[in-house]
């Protein structure tokens, strides 16, 4: 029998996933906006803001730096709902392919099953894979809520689409 702690954890993840998905729907056609802090232009902390407060009334705005030391607890693999961070610096895609040492800002998205993860780029809302050429040599890292059960729980999407842990 499942701990009933370990089923609303698993509910709220759900939550989680499903309401990124939804938002990253609803506003597509917004504009990235770095700082921005409407549903017309926004950023990536932004996007995690909408989908956080949407499912816990108290979660309160923070940038990408503040979540990691704050509400959010370094997870030693991702779980749908986690977010993921990236942090500040040269892209090595960048560096590598167009000679370009940019630095690019911290960046953060909410992970949606065990190989994808959404989020608000320059380029717009959208659904990014793990293993994706820009993104995955920067280093991720993932974050679980504190409102999370603190014992990490983990599943796939699939079966968190379903609310099945």
């Amino acid at each position: 029998m499942q701990h009933p702690h370990v089923a609303v954890t698993v509910n709220k993840r759900v939550q989680i996933v499903k309401k990124a998905e939804e938002l990253a729907v609803a506003y597509r056609s917004s504009k990235y906006q770095m700082g921005g802090k409407t549903t017309e232009a926004f950023d990536c902390s932004y996007f995690v803001y909408l989908v956080f407060s949407s499912i816990f009334p108290a979660y309160t705005y923070l940038n990408s730096e503040a979540m990691i030391s704050g509400p959010f607890k370094l997870a030693t693999r991702p779980s749908p709902g986690d977010v993921i961070f990236f942090g500040k610096g040269q892209v090595p895609y960048e560096l590598n392919k167009k000679k370009n040492v940019q630095e690019f800002p911290n960046h953060v998205g909410i992970v949606l099953d065990s190989s994808s993860w959404v989020g608000r780029q320059s380029s717009g809302l959208g659904l990014v894979y793990f293993n994706d050429v820009w993104w995955w040599p920067r280093g991720p890292k993932f974050y679980s809520y504190e409102k999370f059960d603190s014992a990490h729980v983990s599943y796939f999407a699939s079966d968190a689409r379903k609310g099945v842990a």
